[in-house]
């Protein structure tokens, strides 16, 4: 049924904007009053990779189709290597520095700008794609990309000023963390290509390898998104916002698949949109501000409708809906934007 579908998409949208908007308002009301969480957040990404990990498990011991009907372990073991092992570690490394320099950057950038700041990324992820696997953009989805940074100068540019509303160190954090996104890309793709590993199995791996990267970081390494030093692994999660931080880097995964499976990659940028609109603070209302940020809302809509060059490699496409899967933090999202026109058509055979 035409409105059953249209329905099912509209709910899928709107639960993600739901949960966008609760990311980008606990990220802000999280904080204390001097800057700085009131718990590691460390210890809040290594207890939802955990959370994540149980469920992957999960899934892999309740799946029917493992091969000859072999234990949950032996058919883990058997499609796993040392090299691919490696491979998902130097991935998890890499999360694990993005998740962290999210919470940083959420004390210094207010949420709607940051979110803004991801649906324009893919200029700086088309370059690093271009460059290191050979993957070819349309004209028009290069016009799209400067048209979007453009939009984002628009909005960030001061007048009364004459500079960035913020310093510019931290919009450098946030190209940086654009950067790993898009490393992170290439690195699941060539994942997936040289390895049969089931989603499952290689979450678990994943996960394991994010929650021991950030107990040992908690242990060795000064957080500097802490409000004091000294902070224990469990402290502070007395307050609900604590655990509610938890949960949302456990979920915001979950609520992307939806809309990808229920909806397309176009709807889920036009939700990360809204979600960018509906939750600007600290940024003083103008007709240069909103422009700026209709500006970027179309080359968004634009990018996303740009004919392709190519078709894509099959396997490349598996890549990213893999991606997809494996992403439950919040800045992790960032990848999925450089991957919306591969993943449209994959949505629409289903």
């Amino acid at each position: 049924m035409p409105d059953s579908a249209w329905q099912t998409k509209v709910s899928a949208v709107l639960g993600l904007m739901a949960v966008q908007i609760t990311v980008g308002v606990l990220y802000r009301v999280a904080q204390a009053h001097g800057g700085g969480f009131h718990f590691s957040t460390m210890s809040a990404i290594a207890i939802a990779e955990t959370s994540k990990l149980a469920i992957t498990v999960a899934l892999h011991v309740a799946d029917p189709h493992r091969e000859n009907g072999s234990s949950a372990w032996a058919a883990a073991v058997g499609q796993l290597s040392l090299s691919a092992c490696l491979h998902i570690f130097s991935l998890a490394s890499l999360y694990t520095l993005n998740n962290q320099l999210a919470f940083y950057v959420a004390i210094q950038m207010d949420p709607g700008t940051i979110f803004l700041f991801k649906a324009a990324n893919a200029l700086i992820v088309a370059a690093i794609q271009m460059l290191c696997v050979g993957r070819r953009f349309s004209g028009e989805q290069i016009r799209a990309m400067v048209l979007q940074m453009i939009g984002i100068i628009i909005v960030q540019h001061d007048p009364c000023r004459g500079h960035g509303r913020y310093p510019l160190r931290v919009y450098g954090l946030m190209a940086f963390s654009v950067g790993i996104t898009a490393v992170c890309t290439v690195r699941n793709e060539y994942i997936v290509k040289h390895y049969r590993i089931a989603l499952n199995v290689q979450n678990s791996v994943l996960y394991a390898s994010g929650a021991a990267l950030n107990v040992t970081a908690f242990f060795l390494v000064s957080n500097p998104s802490s409000a004091q030093a000294g902070l224990g692994f469990f402290d502070g999660y007395d307050s609900p916002l604590a655990v509610a931080v938890v949960a949302c880097n456990t979920l915001i995964g979950i609520a992307i698949n939806l809309v990808y499976k229920y909806a397309d990659a176009v709807l889920k940028c036009i939700a990360t949109d809204c979600t960018a609109v509906a939750i600007f603070f600290n940024l003083r209302p103008s007709l240069t501000l909103w422009c700026g940020v209709c500006v970027v809302c179309y080359a968004v809509y634009s990018y996303s409708m740009a004919a392709r060059p190519t078709e894509r490699d099959p396997e490349a496409s598996r890549a990213l809906v893999r991606e997809v899967s494996m992403q439950g933090s919040i800045q992790d999202e960032m990848e999925l934007e450089s991957a919306r026109e591969a993943q449209r058509p994959m949505l629409q055979r289903t």
